[in-house]
């Protein structure tokens, strides 16, 4: 989240003559992060109630990152040229289709665990539309000189079929650049690791270590150290097969 304002205010590239810039920015970037954090917050909760046979509702903190990284991510483009209540709809926007996109990935059984594509594919392509619908004419002036309009603010629709053709066109350049890349990986048998792995937790497989200091994260078993631990069923037929499960 502070890593952004760099990204945001900094992009101004100056204080003098561009402070009125970069603090409508920071204010922003700050509201549209908060917006879809609360968000999550709230739709995650919910969501939890209604799987759980008790009805009690979880207040998941992971849920809560990625709402802030959808409001982040959604208020990116916009973020010099909207007004402070536009980004806290923006960021709410966000977080709602993040959660529909993560929602449907499920249900299209598409493996992404850390939802990376919820965050920065679907909320990333509302961020490029959300300036075409609030960005207002004082602040086009201001940040980038000149009179354009969103359409909310009496625009003719123009800037917002251009931010469109700038995510058709972005879409894709990655799908023509990345999907030869990713057959190629899958081909030579690099593109995912073993399921062995993905169970034990790739903290632990790859990089020499759990994440976690509890061990009653995720219900695993903890060592001496706290480091969780994974239980990795063996598999029928194997010549290691036990009457129980085999710890890693």
């Amino acid at each position: 989240w502070v890593g952004w304002y760099g990204f945001n205010c900094g992009s101004t590239l100056a204080i003098v003559d561009a402070d009125e810039v970069a603090s409508k920015t920071a204010a922003t970037t700050t509201l549209a992060a908060a917006s879809g954090g609360i968000t999550n917050l709230v739709v995650h909760f919910h969501m939890s109630k209604r799987r759980s046979d008790d009805k009690h509702g979880i207040y998941d903190v992971a849920e809560v990152c990625n709402g802030i990284l959808s409001g982040l991510v959604s208020i990116t483009a916009a973020c010099s040229v909207v007004e402070p209540w536009a980004a806290v709809v923006i960021g709410v926007i966000g977080a709602l289709i993040y959660s529909a996109f993560s929602k449907l990935l499920l249900t299209l059984r598409i493996d992404d665990c850390v939802n990376a594509t919820p965050v920065h594919f679907a909320a990333g392509a509302w961020g490029l539309i959300a300036p075409g619908l609030f960005a207002r004419g004082k602040n086009m002036r201001a940040a980038y000189g000149n009179h354009r309009t969103g359409l909310f603010y009496g625009g003719n629709g123009t800037m917002l079929a251009v931010q469109l053709l700038a995510f058709v066109t972005i879409t894709i350049w990655v799908t023509v650049t990345m999907f030869p890349l990713f057959t190629i990986m899958k081909l030579l048998g690099i593109f995912r690791v073993t399921e062995e792995d993905e169970i034990a937790g790739l903290d632990d497989s790859k990089h020499g270590g759990s994440a976690y200091a509890s061990a009653d994260v995720f219900g695993g078993k903890g060592d001496p150290q706290g480091v969780v631990m994974a239980h990795v069923p063996n598999k029928p037929g194997s010549a290691d097969q036990k009457t129980d499960d085999s710890e890693v």
